[in-house]
């Protein structure tokens, strides 16, 4: 098949060779446009920051749960427009003082942006 292929395409009349000559030049680019084009395609998103009001978060809380090795684990989480979402201790306990004092306290949120809805990850301080 291929001694074939190669006759065809030294021959200088056949309509075939005149194909096959030019696409030895598309065929690279073609190569290259299919290896290049899922480097561009899926490009991972990037998390959005948002300040925070702090009269937004309803309610702190502190849940305690057992890791795979049976030890405790308290985890820090604040509801936030209606929705869980984690936090740290430190964040947990420096707003706890802000509101035991009635200061304001300096809070971001780290989430998703998908079109017009953000979708929270956690709260932090700023």
């Amino acid at each position: 098949m291929a001694f074939l292929l190669g006759c065809i395409y030294k021959s200088k009349n056949s309509k075939l060779s005149k194909v096959m000559r030019k696409s030895k030049f598309l065929l690279p680019f073609v190569v290259m446009a299919t290896i290049f084009t899922p480097c561009f395609a899926a490009q991972p998103q990037k998390n959005d920051t948002v300040s925070v009001n702090s009269m937004d978060i309803k309610k702190w809380v502190q849940a305690e749960s057992v890791n795979a090795k049976g030890a405790k684990v308290i985890k820090y989480y604040c509801i936030y427009k209606d929705e869980l979402v984690n936090t740290s201790k430190n964040t947990y306990e420096k707003a706890k003082l802000c509101q035991q004092y009635g200061a304001k306290c300096a809070l971001i949120c780290i989430g998703k942006k998908q079109g017009n809805r953000f979708t929270p990850k956690r709260i932090t301080l700023n």
